[in-house]
């Protein structure tokens, strides 16, 4: 497991996002990541107004922000699968310098199922 500060850039839905990520000494890549431990409604489909909803929602919360990831290992699609936390003072009423993890603060809220089979 690896960890970096990341910025969000792109929300695609709920659980698929596009990071800039710092690795150190000026040097950032961009990389699509996956959610760890999660599956949201897809924004396409039968679901897609949930998907919508829960998309919104994190783009709401993080879009724009800098994060704490900790990436894992790539995932079926090509995708790096990650932990995504975030301070939660980005929420209304958060207190800063709280960390909170995504994937824990989504299923708190019934916006996803718990998703495991990326085993990492």
């Amino acid at each position: 497991m690896y960890e970096y500060k990341a910025k969000i850039i792109e929300v695609y839905d709920g659980d698929t996002f596009t990071f800039e990520v710092d690795l150190g000494f000026s040097i950032t890549v961009k990389e699509k990541i996956r959610l760890a431990g999660i599956n949201t409604p897809e924004v396409r489909g039968k679901s897609k107004l949930e998907g919508i909803v829960v998309r919104d929602y994190v783009r709401d919360i993080i879009l724009g922000k800098e994060v704490t990831i900790q990436v894992f290992k790539k995932g079926k699609f090509g995708r790096y699968i990650a932990y995504v936390f975030f301070d939660a003072s980005f929420m209304t009423n958060g207190e800063e310098g709280i960390p909170c993890n995504l994937t824990e603060h989504l299923l708190e809220k019934n916006y996803g199922v718990e998703f495991m089979s990326d085993r990492f």
